[in-house]
């Protein structure tokens, strides 16, 4: 069940669920109990593992793959309008060539695999000074990360949301490929707030 009813929002999940095609779309609560069920899933197929809970309460292992790093220098670009803005010691492409490099590679890279759906909060939820977005991704271990990171809910939701009434605004998304035995692969609807005027397209 969707946590929001903005359209904005939902028109941009939709789009992406058409794309990667994902078998299933799971909205990420923050509740507890959600939460124990999708580490109880990961222990279950041997993506994390259970420390002792009474040295190490709600402590999991999650060993990263042999050939995965964080990023590498020659895979890393910013993507920006102008090539200048990029900086002189960056890699830059234009984001439109970007979007559609990527978007191949996405297309039906969720099949057989369950899109998760994170309403996330960098910062205290209401303060002037927190950042919203809502981020998509078929990994479990992303999810329980961004628990850890973020405040994550139906209240950051509601708030991400109803910027939108008040805003002009337009998605960016914002990409973290990983490339092991599958693509995980992560979304992230991030709000830009604009005073007035119409948004900018991508």
């Amino acid at each position: 069940m969707a946590l929001t009813n903005n359209k904005a929002v939902l028109s941009w999940i939709d789009e992406m669920a058409k794309m990667t095609q994902p078998d299933q779309i799971v909205w990420i609560d923050g509740s507890h109990e959600q939460i124990e069920a999708l580490r109880a899933e990961a222990c279950s197929t041997g993506e994390i593992e259970k420390l002792n809970q009474d040295l190490l309460p709600e402590c999991y292992l999650h060993r990263t793959a042999v050939n995965d790093v964080a990023r590498v220098e020659d895979r890393t670009f910013i993507c920006c309008r102008e090539k200048e803005n990029a900086g002189p010691t960056n890699n830059w492409m234009d984001p439109k060539e970007m979007y559609a490099k990527l978007f191949k590679l996405y297309d039906g890279a969720m099949k057989g695999r369950t899109m998760y759906v994170i309403p996330y909060s960098m910062g205290v939820v209401g303060s002037p000074f927190a950042k919203y977005g809502i981020e998509l991704t078929d990994s479990i271990y992303v999810v329980l990360n961004m628990c850890i990171m973020t405040r994550v809910g139906a209240n950051v939701a509601a708030k991400a949301a109803s910027m939108h009434t008040i805003f002009a605004a337009f998605p960016i998304i914002c990409i973290f490929c990983v490339f092991q035995l599958w693509l995980i692969i992560s979304l992230s609807y991030c709000p830009v707030v604009r005073r007035g005027g119409s948004a900018p397209q991508p």
